[in-house]
């Protein structure tokens, strides 16, 4: 009894199975277009020092733009080659980063300041992604973002930018 309960229920699974793979699959309905027009702008390496502000001119990047965007802003860790939002900690939370923006014609500065930290810190690049508004809104609204701001990686892959 035992081993035709087994046979069963093997038998049963292997329907299911070949039930599951042989339907066809159709195509959902297409998605929100995504916004392509996101800047990106590379600075090479730079050293904070200890308590320190570095500003970085957004060129091009006019105050118009940068009150209607998302800006975000990365540096890449020289010792361990991770990306670290910023502001935030960095490398072992030895150093935390504020940011603060000056929207200004004809081009916004960023400017990044060492918080916390006892010693300088060299990033090999920061990475400064804007991305402009769809529409404006005004009132209390709740946003629930397709990817994580905080890692610069699920950013750069949802907007399909270079390595």
């Amino acid at each position: 009894m035992k081993q035709l309960t087994k046979r069963i229920f093997v038998l049963a699974l292997l329907i299911v199975n070949m039930g599951i793979y042989s339907c066809k699959k159709e195509a959902g309905p297409k998605g929100d277009t995504g916004n392509a027009n996101v800047t990106q702008i590379n600075f090479g390496s730079k050293t904070f020092p200890a308590g320190g502000t570095l500003g970085f001119t957004l060129a091009g990047i006019t105050k118009s733009i940068a009150e209607t965007s998302i800006i975000l802003s990365y540096g890449k860790s020289s010792n361990n080659l991770l990306w670290y939002q910023l502001p935030g900690f960095s490398n072992s939370g030895l150093r935390e980063y504020r940011t603060y923006l000056e929207a200004l014609d004809p081009s916004s500065k960023l400017n990044i300041v060492m918080a916390t930290g006892t010693s300088p810190e060299t990033f090999d690049n920061i990475r400064v992604l804007i991305i402009p508004a769809n529409s404006i809104q005004t009132g209390m609204m709740t946003t629930n973002l397709p990817f994580d701001a905080s890692d610069y990686e699920a950013v750069r892959k949802y907007f399909h930018l270079p390595e």
